[in-house]
């Protein structure tokens, strides 16, 4: 990997899709609440967390999921994963396995604890590889609910990746490998799209 992370702008990839584009899909879409709860056989302990704390809540979002796997959000969502994955990570990967909708909103103090995206742990060929995240809000729709990477000691220009990983319509792209989380939504609220790319099981 020649990065651990990457930070861009829609407008990098694709000028047949925007951001309000995206918007105008997703909230046609059906929300279902979503609450998890930590599981020791499943989930890590980050960031001083102790046994105690796998009770607790560790996420609450709405959450919605686009299945066309022909729309224009699919091709973009395959362009941004074969590009990034080319310049950043050369890892082996095939397909995009599902894009996710998520509102977090501070009526319900919305948040996602530290957490990965992918498990090594399983009878599966394949695993989640590489991870992207869009925000689809203005920062100042909203306070809280900033995306945070546990990788930022192993490149000099961490500093400024929270403001631009919150800016409306950056695209962020990490390793599904990789802790991350977003912190409780404080005020007003915040939507993004993620979408998770698979390939062959690391060796």
């Amino acid at each position: 990997m020649k990065n651990v992370w990457w930070v861009g702008q829609l407008e990098n990839f694709s000028n047949r899709i925007t951001v309000e584009d995206i918007k105008k899909e997703c909230e046609l879409l059906e929300l279902e609440q979503q609450t998890h709860k930590k599981d020791a056989g499943e989930y890590f302990i980050f960031k001083g967390q102790s046994q105690n704390d796998l009770q607790l809540d560790f996420r609450r979002s709405k959450l919605a999921y686009i299945t066309n796997n022909r729309s224009e959000i699919w091709l973009l969502m395959n362009e941004i994963a074969e590009t990034i994955n080319q310049e950043h990570f050369g890892f082996d990967i095939n397909k995009v396995e599902v894009i996710q909708y998520a509102v977090y909103n501070e009526q319900e103090k919305s948040k996602y604890d530290w957490h990965i995206d992918t498990t090594f742990a399983n009878d599966l060929l394949w695993q989640r590889k590489i991870s992207i995240s869009i925000q689809l809000s203005n920062p100042n729709e909203y306070e809280g609910g900033e995306l945070e990477l546990d990788g930022f000691h192993y490149d000099g220009v961490w500093r400024d990746f929270k403001d631009r990983a919150k800016q409306k319509g950056a695209v962020t792209v990490f390793p599904s490998f990789m802790p991350h989380r977003v912190t409780e939504v404080t005020k007003g609220t915040r939507a993004s799209l993620a979408a998770w790319i698979t390939g062959v099981k690391f060796k």
